[in-house]
């Protein structure tokens, strides 16, 4: 493994051979920092972005407990370890709950078991980083979300509606996000709970972000904000960058990424972004209404005439109806969409239910705002769908 890429690991100890004994077991899985003393390790830490910390109790300068304790108030997020000898029992105990240490190991230690600390360790600081990269995000939208609030709705019944949709929809996550990081301040919580914990507020972040993104650019595309930037790539590497974003979504469902021979690797010229983002409120529309079964997406090379004959019917045609052109396409094998509802999914604040007839969650923009992007790269949507069968999305771009 390349060194850039090791988890950075600090052993800090007072004896040179625990020192040695250490490196040499560890070196080949994680880039391993050592230290004797209280000024090494402050060197260390401030020029290496190190992860896990492991601390000997019995320290001839501070003991273990007082230089982690130190240590937490310059660089909090770090997971800290102290390695005690069977004597030092209590001294560990005292460690958890007075410096809230990350675990304690007695020594003689053996591999196995500081690598597992090791990986459990390093999970749980990474998880707390993504976190506060994600509030750090979540702030910078929220300003940004409450400079384009007024821009949403262009009546007062559509902004009523709006805003008491959203006001469900931010509450949601952010009641979780509320919650579980309550719960992980709680100095007697089990650590795999608080990784788990840190992973639903990730989760439950990425979702508040979603909707923030996706009112922001309603409000930009009410306004003629939206600026278009084209350029010329390669389809098959957007694809696959969809693919991985959603193939862990549903395990009940299998997804499929389909092209034909003719638009395999082909060189698109469009706004990259504002086609992932189609794609993307595409895809996540049909996890939505698809408990399992099949969601296919990709390229094909088709006429208006064919797909006409299969049913779709779009509003703009641009060429003439036997000439071959690009079309992309999302297809799903959820719950369809009722005949009298389809033309009224494509308004804004518009929701549908499922098969309990119960509403899905969402703020209802989201083939709003698919429809309004593809119109503004010059193309047009249609929409196939059949109840209990599934549904069909084909657009083209210009």
């Amino acid at each position: 493994m390349n060194s850039l890429n090791k988890p950075h690991i600090l052993y800090v100890d007072d004896e040179k051979e625990n020192l040695d004994g250490f490196y040499f077991s560890f070196k080949y899985d994680y880039e391993i920092f050592i230290a004797q003393h209280l000024h090494e390790v402050n060197e260390i830490l401030s020029q290496q972005s190190i992860e896990v910390v492991l601390i000997d109790q019995k320290m001839p300068e501070i003991s273990g407990i007082e230089m982690i304790k130190q240590l937490k108030q310059s660089y909090p997020d770090i997971s800290y370890i102290l390695m005690t000898a069977y004597a030092s029992l209590q001294d560990a105990l005292q460690a958890i709950n007075e410096a809230n240490i990350f675990r304690f190991i007695s020594k003689p230690w053996t591999y196995n078991q500081i690598n597992a600390t090791l990986s459990e360790a390093i999970d749980y600081y990474r998880i707390k980083q993504q976190n506060k990269s994600l509030i750090q995000e979540l702030k910078e939208q929220n300003q940004k979300l409450q400079v384009a609030y007024d821009k949403v709705a262009k009546t007062d019944s559509l902004k009523t509606a709006f805003l008491n949709n959203l006001s469900h929809e931010v509450r949601t996550p952010l009641n979780a996000i509320v919650g579980f990081s309550n719960l992980m301040s709680d100095p007697d919580l089990e650590k795999e709970d608080q990784i788990e914990y840190g992973k639903i507020i990730q989760q439950r972040s990425n979702d508040l972000l979603k909707i923030i993104d996706n009112t922001i650019t309603v409000s930009q595309l009410e306004t003629n904000q939206l600026e278009v930037h084209c350029s010329s790539f390669n389809s098959n590497v957007l694809l696959t960058e969809l693919y991985a974003d959603f193939e862990d979504l549903n395990h009940n469902i299998n997804l499929t990424v389909k092209t034909s021979e003719s638009t395999t690797n082909a060189v698109i010229h469009t706004d990259r972004d504002l086609l992932k983002k189609i794609f993307s409120q595409l895809l996540e529309n049909a996890y939505k209404f698809t408990n399992s079964g099949n969601i296919t997406y990709g390229l094909c090379m088709l006429t208006f005439k064919e797909l006409k004959q299969e049913g779709f019917y779009f509003k703009n045609i641009i060429g003439a109806e036997n000439q071959k052109r690009v079309f992309y396409f999302v297809e799903d094998t959820g719950i369809g969409i009722e005949p009298s509802c389809q033309h009224e999914i494509f308004k804004p604040f518009r929701k549908l239910s499922d098969d309990k007839h119960e509403v899905v969650g969402g703020i209802g923009l989201g083939l709003y705002t698919c429809n309004k992007l593809i119109k503004l790269l010059g193309g047009d949507m249609a929409l196939s769908s059949i109840v209990n069968k599934g549904s069909r999305f084909y657009f083209y771009l210009a």
